[in-house]
């Protein structure tokens, strides 16, 4: 796997929801974006992104700087009322991996002086895991699409009000 730098610490911008605590620091590095990959791991592990609505983005950057930084939970709560898993995608357990947990904290310490860079996060026991415990996705999204009847737009699935 190669990582590729993508930030660029002489000029502003990227994705507001991604903002970071040292975007208001002088000299930050690569390890911005190591902060951006721990919301998403965030956001894709729980399903929600991990602050409140914002109306600007100084109202978000002042939540980032005045709040602790956001984290995994030990476990999602299991889905109740109305919905329907079916077992072909249904986790088995509903539970996060300690090694997970500790890769997103690192990925958002506060302070980027203290967070990983590219190389250390490789060598994370929960990153070396998953590159020998291989996924087939292909066979995941097969199974969740091959429930999706033809034709069927996405608004008919997902609530795009919240877009």
């Amino acid at each position: 796997m190669r990582w590729v730098r993508s930030s660029n610490p002489d000029r502003d911008g990227g994705h507001p929801e991604r903002i970071h605590p040292d975007q208001t620091a002088n000299g930050y590095d690569i390890r911005s974006d190591v902060w951006s990959f721990g919301i998403t791991m965030v956001e894709l592990a729980t399903g929600e992104f991990p602050y409140p609505k914002w109306d600007s983005v100084f109202q978000l950057l002042t939540y980032v700087l005045k709040n602790d930084p956001p984290s995994v939970p030990e476990r999602l709560p299991r889905p109740g009322g109305d919905i329907v898993i079916d077992p072909a995608v249904e986790p088995d357990n509903w539970e996060f991996s300690p090694e997970f947990r500790d890769f997103v904290n690192q990925c958002l310490r506060r302070d980027f002086h203290e967070r990983p860079k590219y190389q250390a996060l490789k060598s994370h026991p929960f990153f070396r895991r998953a590159l020998a415990d291989p996924v087939n996705v292909s066979k995941y999204f097969t199974a969740v699409l091959s429930k999706i009847p033809p034709n069927t737009r996405l608004e008919d699935l997902v609530d795009t009000n919240e877009w």
